[in-house]
């Protein structure tokens, strides 16, 4: 079974066993959840990980392409099944990576959301998803791994990403 990621910023907000746990009922995200889901034009943006997860690290690498700061990642994963649940209207939709390929496989958004559907959206994340953080060293890894299998052109990163990843390469 295929999964969905969304990169978030604040891990915390996704801990079940966080300070929220004590005042929000089980099984519903905190408020602060919410700033991770930030719509655009009603939609929101998520990736499709295959179901043995094979391309996790083409994706991760993909996403970090456009970053400046690779110190974190973080991001949430739910099978497959419980975003379907919802009846969310979605649609495969090119991303916004420097990754082509992975951009028109892998990229989905949810469309014509709203409020709800995203408090919805996030109550499913955080009930069923599981929040997970790569640091510096893997994501560097895993571009470097995406630019030598020519998946991403490195002329296309920034100056500072291109010295941050090559910077101890030699």
């Amino acid at each position: 079974m295929s999964k969905f990621l969304r990169q978030v910023q604040h891990k915390t907000n996704w801990d079940p066993q966080g300070e929220f746990s004590s005042y929000i009922p089980p099984g519903q995200a905190p408020a602060d959840a919410l700033e991770d889901l930030v719509t655009d034009d009603n939609a929101l943006s998520i990736w499709e990980v295959d179901d043995l997860g094979t391309n996790l690290e083409r994706i991760l690498a993909a996403m970090a392409s456009r970053r400046q700061n690779l110190q974190k990642m973080d991001y949430l994963i739910v099978n497959s099944e419980h975003v379907y649940a919802l009846g969310l209207a979605m649609e495969q939709k090119p991303g916004e990576t420097h990754d082509d390929d992975a951009n028109k496989r892998w990229h989905y958004d949810l469309i014509h959301l709203s409020a709800s559907d995203v408090s919805r959206f996030a109550n499913a994340m955080f009930l069923n998803g599981k929040a997970e953080r790569k640091r510096e060293p893997d994501l560097i890894s895993s571009l470097r791994k995406s630019i030598a299998s020519r998946f991403i052109d490195e002329a296309k990163l920034s100056e500072g990403l291109r010295e941050r990843i090559f910077k101890n390469s030699t």
